[in-house]
């Protein structure tokens, strides 16, 4: 199944190693997981960097608005995927 997971993060360096290391480890794997960040001020991205290195299935997309609905529109617009899935990274 294609399917494409939409994050869209802003300072959000609590929480997105574990999140994407879940999505990374669900049973029916992601084609992709986009990470659309809103210019975090904190580790966020340098997080994941290190992840896109080991893992070429993350891909991150910067945008210039903070607020998740601009996030998760931006990530529609870069998904390959017959299917998007979305989740927050603070949740």
């Amino acid at each position: 199944m294609n399917i494409s997971v939409v994050i869209p993060t802003y300072n959000e360096e609590k929480t997105i190693y574990k999140l994407i290391n879940s999505v990374l480890n669900q049973t029916i794997k992601p084609k992709e997981i986009l990470i659309i960040d809103g210019f975090s001020s904190d580790g966020t991205i340098e997080i994941v960097r290190k992840i896109i290195k080991k893992n070429k299935t993350v891909k991150l997309f910067k945008r210039q608005y903070k607020c998740r609905g601009s996030g998760r529109n931006t990530g529609i617009k870069c998904s390959s995927s017959e299917f998007i899935a979305f989740i927050d990274a603070g949740c």
